[in-house]
């Protein structure tokens, strides 16, 4: 006979056994415990800049503090000093990640010299024993906040709109940048091998003479710097004022190579592109090339002006650009222009090295030599180009020949003088007085 299942009798329940419990959750608070007291093991970085050389009001200590882990804590920053010691900074953080600290030094009792700096930081982490992980670096730096000292040599000079002057200084320390200063542009002073710095300073034709106030400036390696007048006596020129009619034959006949320039552009919007817009990009690329001039002068004689060469363009000509009666533009145009014959041997004006030598926007074909000293001549509109980048070449040698490519109406040679990438007027480079006078007898004193 088979017995019912259901009339067996039932296991009794287990009772419920509270210490292996408490044992449980005991073992998870150890390990969320041990889990919150390691999980941060890493030390905060410090990144320290300057790591080395000099400090100064333009050049302080900044700290770059990073810990991923917890988070930031504190930071202390120690000097030491002829045998003292100065806390320089003290602080607390809410656990940010980052944190950039500046440290200057004006008020901080510190003189100038050696100075031994710790830093020391640390993170929110648990371990070891509450006081989180540490960071500390150690550096030596040295604190200079004295500016340097500038004697000018040469005597006031005056300077008549679109020329130039050199000048000559002494700064009284190594500089990390000397020169002078105008209107949002700076021209280098160059050091030569006996100390002296020569700088050649334009005065730029668009610049307005009431305002255009040059300063001689030197920055030593520290960052402090001093500014003085230059010495120069700046005086206003006239310039004279052309004409210029657009026509569509003109247009229609540089349409295909302007379109290089402005792709899909066409008629007179074409033209405006170019004449304007490639125009002031050019000038941006002139200041850029001047960077690369020599910082020693490669010439001692003035310019070779174009042989057997009618001046066609005058310097600082202020040309209106008319189309159909009505008034489209205006532009002044930086350079002289010189034509004889067609397809004429170009030369170089003087001993140079060769920067540029292309197709150059406004200016076609062209080839661009450093003299040295901040000074360049331009030669553009050419029709054939005989040199490449870095050739040297002497006074006199042809570079190539002329033509009528860029924003030309026949053809001709577009000839300037640059000084630090300022266009200055041609004719005077080209005078022999005048450049004894202003340019190289200076540089002897």
């Amino acid at each position: 006979m088979r017995k019912n299942r259901l009339l067996r009798p039932s296991r009794p329940s287990r009772p419920f056994n509270g210490l292996r419990y408490l044992r449980f959750l005991l073992l998870l608070v150890v390990i969320a415990g041990l889990y919150g007291y390691l999980r941060d093991l890493k030390s905060p970085e410090i990144k320290v800049s300057p790591a080395s050389g000099l400090l100064s009001a333009r050049q302080p200590l900044t700290l770059s503090l990073l810990d991923s882990g917890s988070g930031l804590k504190s930071l202390r920053v120690i000097a030491r000093q002829n045998g003292q010691e100065t806390i320089l900074t003290q602080q607390e953080f809410s656990g940010e990640k980052r944190r950039e600290v500046v440290l200057k030094f004006e008020e901080t009792g510190l003189s100038d010299g050696r100075v031994e700096f710790t830093v020391e930081v640390r993170d929110q982490a648990l371990f070891p024993w509450g006081n989180g992980n540490r960071t500390q670096q150690n550096l030596t730096l040295t604190l200079d906040r004295q500016p340097p000292q500038i004697e000018r040599i040469s005597a006031l000079t005056p300077v008549w709109q679109g020329g130039a002057a050199t000048i000559v200084y002494k700064v009284s320390e190594e500089t990390g940048r000397s020169g002078v200063e105008a209107d949002g542009l700076f021209f280098a002073g160059y050091r030569q091998a006996d100390g002296r710095y020569l700088c050649i300073v334009p005065f730029p034709v668009d610049a307005n003479p009431a305002t255009y106030a040059p300063k001689l400036l030197a920055v030593d390696l520290a960052g402090n710097e001093t500014r003085v007048s230059p010495g120069l006596r700046l005086l206003a020129r006239k310039f004279p004022q052309a004409k210029i009619n657009v026509s569509d034959a003109f247009i229609a006949g540089k349409t295909e190579e302007f379109q290089a320039l402005v792709p899909g552009g066409s008629g007179i919007d074409l033209f405006l592109k170019v004449n304007r817009d490639i125009r002031a990009e050019n000038r941006k690329t002139l200041l850029e090339l001047a960077a690369q001039s020599s910082a020693t002068p490669l010439w001692s004689a003035p310019m070779l002006r174009m042989p057997r060469a009618k001046t066609t363009g005058a310097y600082a000509e202020a040309r209106d650009y008319f189309y159909s009666g009505r008034r489209i533009d205006h532009q002044t145009h930086l350079g002289t222009d010189l034509a004889s014959v067609a397809q004429a041997p170009i030369l170089a004006a003087n001993p140079g090295k060769v920067i540029f030598a292309g197709y150059f926007g406004l200016y076609g074909g062209c080839v661009i030599l450093d003299h040295g000293l901040g000074v360049q001549t331009l030669y553009g509109h050419m029709s054939n180009l005989g040199v490449q980048v870095g050739q040297s070449v002497i006074r006199g040698e042809e570079i190539g020949r002329s033509g009528n490519t860029g924003m030309s109406g026949g053809d001709h040679l577009h000839f300037e003088v640059l000084v630090g990438g300022v266009s200055v007027r041609p004719e005077d480079w080209m005078e022999e007085k005048w450049m004894a006078t202003y340019i190289l007898d200076p540089m002897q004193k």
